[in-house]
């Protein structure tokens, strides 16, 4: 699962006009939503790795859920997918 959801984060964002803004959007995200992440940003692909290897919740639930990322349509939908609340997984 790790590598399923950090490359379709990986090409999420390298499909953004501006893939460091969705990447520091996403950090903002995560810690608002209580987790402590911060993966290095050099390149999209290492940015979604390091984000899903500091986030084993966020893997679990995926599996949990049969989660499939095909469906996110952003980097910020992706991660609100996943995290627990009305509409996402538990």
């Amino acid at each position: 699962m790790t590598d399923t959801l950090s490359e379709r984060m990986a090409e999420l964002l390298s499909q953004s006009p501006n893939p460091r803004q969705e990447m520091a959007e996403v950090v903002a995200l995560l810690e608002s939503s209580g987790f402590s992440v911060s993966p290095r940003r050099g390149s999209p692909a290492e940015f979604s790795w390091d984000l899903f290897q500091a986030a084993p919740k966020l893997l679990w639930a995926a599996e949990k859920a049969n989660y499939d990322p095909a469906v996110a349509e952003s980097p910020e939908d992706l991660i609100l997918r996943l995290l627990p609340g009305d509409g996402h997984l538990e």
